[in-house]
């Protein structure tokens, strides 16, 4: 989840652990640290899968492992899955260091389209989701396309459905079937 630079494919590992982390509702955080023989350096921290990672306990982890590879504020966090990881990736970068940069590379299509824009970010706790959180502004997030292929119809429907409530609140018109050319072409 976490990523100080990018680089071209010419990473050698430096190390690789394993620790676990107390009360996680996951089994271990394992964190790799590569450096490019460029002399930049990139570390990932492999997180759960779905909501249990917008734990407290896995922000936690991600960031000891931003303390231990010395994360400063010239790095940038780079989040890589669906919506929780782009929400919890987008925490860590909000309060590390009082904010760092965080790219988001969603790889669902509701990611793409709410999760990863906005600036929303958030962890859950035993109380309730979401209550605990910020507004970051991502520096960028990119869009694989191509990934959508790959994905199950109902992670597809769950998108359309958020990109068409955009559409409906972007211009209200969209309800109105008829009322210009290109939705009376549209509906022949």
């Amino acid at each position: 989840m976490v990523s100080s630079t990018a680089c071209a494919g010419c990473c050698r590992p430096v190390y690789s652990a394993s620790r676990s982390c107390a009360r996680s509702p996951w089994r271990t955080c394992s964190t790799r640290s590569r450096t490019c023989s460029t002399g930049s350096r990139s570390s990932s921290c492999r997180c759960p899968t779905a909501r249990r990672r917008r734990a407290w306990e896995v922000a936690a982890a991600c960031w000891e492992a931003l303390g231990e590879d010395g994360f400063t504020r010239s790095d940038a966090v780079v989040t890589l899955g669906g919506g929780a990881t782009t929400d919890l990736g987008g925490f860590v970068a909000a309060t590390w260091l009082r904010g760092v940069a965080v790219v988001h590379v969603p790889t669902t299509l509701l990611a793409m389209v709410d999760a990863a824009v906005g600036g929303k970010t958030g962890i859950n706790t035993p109380a309730g989701k979401n209550l605990v959180g910020s507004f970051h502004e991502p520096a960028g997030v990119l869009c694989d396309l191509a990934l959508l292929a790959s994905l199950p119809r109902a992670e597809l429907v769950a998108g359309l459905g958020e990109v068409v409530k955009c559409g409906f609140i972007a211009d209200p018109r969209i309800l109105e079937p008829g009322r210009d050319d290109r939705s009376r072409r549209a509906h022949r």
